[in-house]
This record gives structure tokens, sequence and C-alpha cells, in this order.
């Protein structure tokens, strides 16, 4: 479960330099195409922290 507190430190990490956005990111989707694997990519990827989508 997330927390405030989680946020609040993650916050400081990337006012500090530490921690970037990117470091996080683990998966990019294409918009075109997202909807065909959606499933099987986004819901059921237990490897997935973040992801975006591009366009």
């Amino acid at each position: 479960m997330f927390f405030k507190q989680d946020l609040v430190k993650v916050q400081q990490l990337m006012t500090d330099g530490k921690l970037r956005a990117s470091m996080m990111l683990t998966h990019t989707f294409d918009f075109n195409t997202i909807g065909e694997h959606y499933q099987e990519q986004v819901v059921n990827n237990k490897g997935l922290l973040k992801g975006i989508i591009s366009f």
C-alpha cells in the first residue's frame, strides 16, 4: 500500500537529485497499439512499475 510518507520521501530524493523519474520508468507503450495488448502488458504485468504511452 502506498502511504503519504512514501510520497514525501520520494519527493525529497528527487529534490536532492538522488532519484530521477527516468529511474522508475520500466515500460514504454505506443499509443496506436496499446489497446491490442493492454490486458497482457499492463494489467497482468507484474514487472510494470511505471509505464508511459508515446504518441
